[in-house]
């Protein structure tokens, strides 16, 4: 399997998780500081069990220090997202949260001297265009994007992007197995030192043990574990930025995800009314086609 397969797999996991976030979020309606506690929290074991049962290399402070920052700037990333999540449509917030390929290609152009090309240009007007029509608000019910919701969203996709190109200098370094232990402690500081307190315990307990909610936070969190693995490895592979494409087609899975929801009588807090939906599949091509566009000509 090629890195390519590697980061579509990962994803189409990734869209899974976020759907399943929206329902703890939403439907369940758990707070914000017990979810992230949680999420911190499994982060944190999964790099304590790496770092037990396989051999810790010998590194130096600076790449440590690099390792956990991946983390810690995706965990404020995801933070962001996450608040946003919570009352806001999903097909829209991923929409938004994925434009991280454009904020990639200009640092590349600016640090690493690549030059942009005509199509590469395009394909940023395709997905800014995109991105901006995709937080539109229609009326009270649509739970479009507001302009602040709009700008910490495109800040956390630029977390994202700073966070690659970190990761993508340092993981052939560390090795991919460690640079996702590095990246857990970073995203466990970050996700689960804010939200320590009595009442996100209390709150995640009583989700945990509910028979019926509790495996839905499991099952998101394994997840995000496999699609985080798979990540690393796709960016360890291969050219970063097309990678980072390839990962910005979440929004297609997600979208396909809450219409299967839909059809199921699963509630995907969705506004399906025609003006909405043609919004958002207008939105969907023109990212996607940026997307497309940018790993074709990068």
């Amino acid at each position: 399997m090629n890195w390519v397969l590697i980061a579509t797999l990962s994803s189409v996991i990734y869209a899974a998780v976020s759907l399943t976030d929206k329902q703890i979020l939403s439907k369940h309606k758990l707070d914000l500081y017990p979810f992230c506690l949680f999420a911190g929290s499994v982060n944190l074991l999964i790099s304590l069990i790496i770092f037990l049962f396989s051999n810790i290399p010998s590194l130096q402070f600076i790449l440590i220090i690099k390792g956990i920052s991946v983390g810690i700037l995706w965990g404020l990333a995801i933070w962001i997202m996450f608040s946003i999540l919570k009352k806001r449509e999903i097909t829209r917030v991923e929409l938004i949260f994925q434009s991280s390929p454009i904020f990639v290609i200009i640092m590349a152009t600016l640090f690493l001297e690549e030059n942009l090309s005509i199509p590469i240009i395009f394909s940023f007007i395709l997905m800014m265009f995109g991105s901006i029509l995709a937080s539109i608000e229609i009326n009270k019910q649509s739970s479009g994007l507001n302009k602040k919701d709009l700008l910490f969203l495109l800040f956390s996709a630029f977390l994202v992007g700073v966070a690659s190109i970190v990761l993508k200098s340092n993981s052939k370094e560390i090795g991919e197995l460690h640079a996702l232990a590095l990246r857990g402690v970073g995203i466990g500081i970050t996700l689960g030192v804010p939200s320590l307190r009595i009442s996100s315990f209390r709150k995640l307990i009583a989700y945990l043990t509910n028979i019926k909610k509790g495996p839905f936070i499991i099952s998101t969190e394994l997840g995000a574990a496999l699609a985080n693995m798979l990540i690393i490895i796709a960016i360890t592979s291969g050219p970063v930025s097309i990678v980072q494409a390839i990962m910005g087609t979440r929004p297609v899975f997600v979208f396909i995800g809450s219409i299967i929801l839909t059809i199921f009588g699963i509630k995907s807090f969705e506004n399906w009314s025609k003006t909405n939906t043609l919004i958002k599949m207008i939105s969907l091509i023109m990212v996607t086609s940026g997307l497309i566009t940018l790993s074709l000509f990068k």
